[in-house]
């Protein structure tokens, strides 16, 4: 019988656990199968995904949708859009674009010094939202905390002020959950691609920015890698903390609910990533004959890089569905490897530990209804329908 991804993931939906555990039951000794409905080769090994990561024998594959799926216009602008952006395209031009915007969104970067005096910091944002948030009253933590606190950190890194950012959002949201493969029905693909082309109408390219257009030549190109800078870390980013508050509510009298330490909370944001990567696949194409394990992919092949399974890869991590911010061993593969590397890695990190340690350090809880939660998961990216919750004031939470 064969066994592919979409049913791995609708037979275990709400356990991660079982999740990796089907995949790699799923994969075998070779770590990879074909996958008759994604028409591709899923790798799931540590190992196996390392490798193709970093050597050459995959490309990226430009994105084109069928016109079927939406009416033609939207289709068009759709596929001009994702023609020109950067992560879909391979070659030296491209690696220059992954390299500016990696620059640009690092926290010490002088490319957005101007920004960084005119608006908040990372810190500051992150006290602000915590101010804003209701003290021991019943919230929905993923989307009225978690994700407006991301994006505004985002947005702000890259000059929007919080008038634009809040006309935008919307559309973020959108283009966020179809990056994750969670829109699934017709008229939620449609909705999310028309919601595409809206922020690609409505978004500007802010001066500092538009001041390296020599990277690309074509106005067309950086807008359309601006949107994508915009909206690709919302969600991943939100995911990985609501994970990291479920560890710290249920060890909180073990010594890291209380902790200070910057320490120990990169940590805990470097498992939490590992644990249940929010990002979980890496698409690329085979650009000549591969043997992997026995298997072959030939040339022009697609190949999906399960880098959530990876990170679960029993040969390599020990007891891999036990969350250990102690854990020694490799690096995880929760934002790629080598030059297909996140460019926003050094950011969501940072966002994610400035977060905890400004929630500990003011004395604050989050008190996480573990039963509630409800899930939203898609091939692509993982993440909460609901993730229900109260923060307290320490002095206020009940043990």
């Amino acid at each position: 019988m064969d066994v592919n991804l979409s049913d791995i993931l609708r037979a275990h939906n709400t356990c991660a656990t079982d999740y990796y555990d089907a995949i790699h039951e799923r994969s075998g000794s070779p770590h990879m199968f074909w996958d008759s409905i994604l028409n591709a080769w899923v790798v799931t090994g540590y190992e196996e995904c390392t490798n193709l990561l970093t050597g050459g024998d995959l490309e990226r594959a430009r994105l084109s949708l069928p016109l079927s799926i939406a009416p033609r216009d939207i289709i068009e602008a759709i596929n001009s859009i994702f023609g020109a952006q950067t992560m879909f395209n391979d070659g030296v031009e491209a690696k220059s674009r992954r390299r500016f915007w990696a620059q640009f969104l690092q926290a010490e970067s002088r490319m957005h010094a101007t920004l960084n005096a005119a608006g908040p910091d990372v810190a500051a944002i992150a006290a602000t939202c915590l101010d804003e948030c209701p003290d021991n009253r019943d919230i929905e933590l993923f989307g009225e905390l978690l994700q407006p606190y991301v994006s505004r950190v985002v947005c702000t890194r890259l000059g929007l002020d919080e008038a634009d950012r809040l006309v935008l959002y919307p559309m973020i949201l959108c283009y966020a959950r179809f990056l994750d493969g969670k829109v699934t029905n017709g008229e939620e693909v449609a909705n999310a691609l028309r919601a595409i082309v809206a922020m690609f109408a409505v978004a500007k390219v802010p001066p500092c920015i538009a001041e390296h257009h020599a990277l690309y030549g074509d106005c067309h190109a950086l807008l359309s890698d601006y949107i994508m800078a915009i909206a690709a870390g919302h969600d991943s980013t939100a995911y990985l903390l609501g994970n990291a508050l479920i560890y710290l509510h249920s060890t909180r009298d073990h010594g890291y609910g209380d902790a200070t330490d910057a320490s120990i909370m990169q940590r805990i944001v470097k498992e939490a990533t590992r644990f249940d990567s929010p990002v979980q696949l890496i698409g690329r194409r085979a650009c000549s004959d591969i043997t992997l394990n026995g298997k072959v992919i030939r040339t022009g092949e697609k190949v999906f890089l399960h880098i959530g399974a990876a990170n679960r890869d029993p040969r390599v991590f020990e007891l891999p569905g036990v969350f250990d911010p102690n854990r020694h061993g490799p690096a995880h593969l929760a934002f790629g490897t080598g030059e297909s590397r996140c460019p926003g890695m050094g950011l969501s990190t940072d966002e994610a530990v400035t977060f905890l340690t400004a929630l500990v350090t003011r004395g604050m809880r989050v008190s996480i209804d573990e039963a509630r939660i409800r899930w939203d998961h898609g091939l692509a990216g993982r993440g909460f329908r609901s993730l229900p919750a109260q923060v307290c004031i320490a002095s206020h939470a009940t043990r």
